[in-house]
């Protein structure tokens, strides 16, 4: 048995990523933690400062801590891992979308390891060959730095049949007191991927690492599958409103299968994400007999060209359309949008304000658009 320990900023909705790693190990018989710092209330696995911190790997005693990093907190996680190993042993491997897109990051001091891509198998490879004190040098998924030579390791391929993982392990969640156990709104995935080629968006440089296009980029649960998270989450966790997190909910393969199912044996709210360009009568009545109380949908700009140049080549045809199937089944929705994207001046911001109107969403929501390293919009930036 290894011990494992996953540390984390706080947060307000289940970490599903770290569940899901969290809950391969414990399957095979690692010992796992989860640490927030940064915490509102000081409890067992909450830190509020950094003697609280230090006091709880000190106790633990992890032999492995990982770190899941994005960009703008990579020199964050950073900082901490270098305080840690000032006053501990142990071996630190960062993971996430910001060391996927930038390996070079295990060039920095105090990160022993990383691992790109999918990280289930992967860590549960390092986790058993730590136990078994055999070499890490050869895992696929890893870059392993040792002295001062760097092992870079293939990626393995993507995980296929998604039912074979266990269900995230919430424990490490809604084991704490502070009002976060409260949420009535509880997170799922009943896919992995999205087949379009967004230009601000990971996931197309995601799956150029894989060589992989198309349809074969989305990896969808069972029905049935993703029925027995739910009423298992109702029964442990306690449920009121479903929040399902794919990137567009409809591409799940089973999506008629699991609604159908889900008006039977479910019948609590949910909000899902769709695309407008995806959305007819077929689709809405479905949600509408599954119990959809609200979706998310993007516009992003009004200017076509934008969209174009976005890669989000949806017609203002298809967003109306979508826009009032939604008010006809008296479904709510959020209209997304982004300003300050290339090229986009006041009176482009005024017009995708007036498309909003036309649209009438429940929530009109606007980001300044941020241009991530690591994908196309970045670069032509």
């Amino acid at each position: 048995m290894v011990k494992v320990l996953f540390l984390v900023n706080d947060f307000l909705f289940e970490p599903l990523g770290i569940m899901s790693l969290a809950a391969v190990l414990k399957k095979n018989e690692h010992e796992v933690e989860l640490l927030k710092i940064n915490a509102k209330y000081r409890e067992y696995g909450a830190a509020t400062n950094e003697e609280d911190m230090f006091n709880f790997v000190e106790e633990f005693s992890p032999d492995i801590i990982l770190y899941s990093i994005t960009t703008g907190m990579h020199k964050h996680y950073l900082n901490i891992n270098k305080k840690l190993k000032q006053k501990f042993n142990f071996l630190s491997v960062v993971g996430g979308m910001h060391v996927s897109f930038f390996p070079d990051f295990i060039n920095e001091e105090s990160v022993d390891a990383l691992c790109r891509g999918e990280g289930e198998y992967a860590l549960l490879e390092l986790a058993d060959s730590v136990e078994k004190n055999k070499s890490i040098k050869k895992i696929m998924n890893l870059w392993v730095k040792e002295g001062n030579k760097v092992y870079k390791n293939p990626l393995r391929p993507l995980i296929k049949n998604l039912d074979e993982l266990p269900f995230p392990d919430r424990e490490l969640v809604y084991r704490y007191k502070d009002p976060q156990k409260n949420l009535v709104l509880k997170n799922f995935i009943t896919t992995r991927g999205c087949p379009y080629r967004c230009s601000y968006c990971f996931n197309d440089g995601f799956f150029d690492m894989y060589k992989i296009n198309g349809e074969k980029r989305v990896r969808s649960r069972s029905a049935d599958n993703v029925i027995e998270e739910i009423l298992e989450v109702k029964k442990n966790y306690g449920l009121k409103i479903v929040y399902f997190q794919d990137d567009i909910f409809s591409l799940n393969k089973n999506f008629k299968e699991l609604m159908i199912k889900y008006s039977e044996k479910i019948r609590y709210p949910f909000h899902a994400h769709i695309r407008p360009d995806l959305v007819n009568e077929e689709t809405i009545e479905l949600l509408k007999l599954g119990g959809c109380l609200s979706v998310t949908m993007s516009l992003e700009s009004a200017n076509d060209n934008t969209r174009k140049l976005i890669r989000r080549s949806l017609t203002k045809e298809q967003i109306y359309n979508a826009a009032k199937l939604l008010h006809k089944y008296e479904i709510k929705f959020r209209l997304e949008n982004m300003i300050g994207l290339p090229h986009e001046n006041l009176n482009d911001a005024f017009a995708t304000l007036d498309m909003n109107i036309k649209c009438r969403p429940t929530l009109g929501w606007a980001s300044i658009f941020q241009p991530y390293p690591g994908t196309e919009l970045f670069n032509y930036t």
